[in-house]
């Protein structure tokens, strides 16, 4: 039987994972909603360039134009699909103890989840800045623990929690 600050520690492990999720869950619907838009797009000027074709004589450039539109959202549905395969790396196995791909860090400046590069998104009323294991901040604290500090543009950030 587990004694109290047992259960408290896996009470608090239960809540970081589920929070972890929340954040995971939030990235995963911007990331299939980028791809869905981009695939409604892509389908929507496929059709109005086969109409194109057929209304208009073969010196007309408002087809190809088209076209080159809908390999521009082709191009943004293949990043999202990628993006999606990225996030889905994801590991809920356990808590990460450093600052890793998939970690959420809090800080005493802000919370940031690693994964790639999304931005800022709400989970529960917080601000989470979803980044990339290949921007500068990313760079200055890999690797660490709970508790070390970092300097980034001339400010000093704490690592708070990590999980």
């Amino acid at each position: 039987m587990l004694n109290k600050t047992e259960n408290d520690m896996e009470k608090n492990k239960m809540e970081k994972l589920e929070l972890k999720r929340k954040i995971y869950n939030k990235c995963l619907g911007i990331l299939e909603n980028n791809a869905e838009t981009a695939r409604k797009t892509m389908n929507e000027i496929q059709i109005d360039a086969n109409e194109a074709e057929q209304e208009h004589d073969v010196f007309d450039g408002s087809r190809s134009e088209l076209l080159r539109e809908r390999d521009i959202y082709a191009e943004q549905l293949q990043k999202a699909v990628d993006d999606i395969h990225i996030l889905k790396k994801v590991s809920f196995d356990g808590l990460e103890d450093k600052v890793e791909f998939g970690a959420v860090v809090i800080t005493n400046r802000q919370k940031i989840f690693i994964a790639l590069g999304l931005g800022k998104v709400e989970v529960d009323g917080d601000t989470y800045f979803v980044i990339s294991k290949d921007v500068p901040i990313y760079k200055a604290m890999e690797g660490m623990n709970k508790g070390d500090s970092f300097e980034f543009n001339s400010m000093k950030f704490e690592i708070e929690d990590v999980f």
